[in-house]
């Protein structure tokens, strides 16, 4: 939540405190007390949205990370043992078919990593008896295969998590614009309360000015350059 909606969100928690505090002494004011229940409810529902947004992509993205780890280093490990095939048998195309380092599979972007996992995989498979002596086998194969399908499985679970904090800002949005049509009503009505409780109604200004309640450090006095001399 943007520091200016948590701000308003603790004042208008503070002017409810406030309101329903002073319940006895605006009983008889037209309109008021359904106000005070839709900001009540508004506040709660601004709550709600907010645990919305606090759910981030960062466990998603960190699993995706680690099949994405786990994914490149069984591919590797094919790469590693039919390199070896293809330079000693002299095998360029083995050898085209399979130029990727660690880097580049690191720095690839999620859908072309799975298109190269593929591949080599694709390549791999129906020579495997002739690359089985430099330590290639079936199931270091069917690993990065598994690994490749828990990778691509996991990449959509980010853009859901995304998907759902943008929606949950947008509902924040719409809630404050909310709240602040309630207050504005309130703020006309408090006019009429301060019309017998002047003080009453001061407090209730001081609370509705958004920022930061605990109050700021007082600042120093500021003291006056000496004049020059003559």
């Amino acid at each position: 939540m943007l520091k200016r909606f948590v701000n308003k969100r603790r004042m208008m928690t503070a002017v409810l405190d406030f309101l329903q505090q002073n319940t006895a002494k605006l009983d008889g004011i037209p309109g008021l007390a359904a106000l005070i229940a839709t900001l009540s409810d508004l506040v709660t529902r601004i709550g709600n949205t907010h645990e919305s947004q606090l759910v981030t992509s960062l466990g998603q993205t960190r699993k995706k990370e680690e099949l994405k780890q786990k994914l490149i280093a069984s591919t590797l490990a094919i790469i590693k043992r039919a390199n070896a095939y293809a330079l000693v048998e002299n095998d360029p195309v083995l050898k085209h078919n399979l130029g990727y380092t660690a880097t580049g599979l690191e720095e690839m972007p999620q859908n072309t990593l799975a298109d190269a996992v593929n591949k080599v995989i694709a390549t791999c498979n129906p020579v495997m008896e002739h690359i089985a002596p430099y330590g290639l086998t079936a199931a270091m194969l069917d690993t990065a295969a598994q690994d490749l399908a828990a990778y691509v499985a996991a990449l959509p679970a980010a853009r859901r998590v995304i998907a759902t904090r943008k929606t949950a800002t947008a509902g924040l949005n719409e809630l404050f614009t909310q709240s602040d049509d309630a207050l504005v009503k309130i703020d006309a009505l408090m006019e009429l309360a301060g019309s017998d409780d002047a003080l009453l109604l001061q407090d209730y200004k001081n609370l509705r000015k958004i920022g930061d309640l605990k109050g700021k450090a007082a600042q120093p006095p500021q003291t006056p350059p000496l004049p020059p001399n003559p």
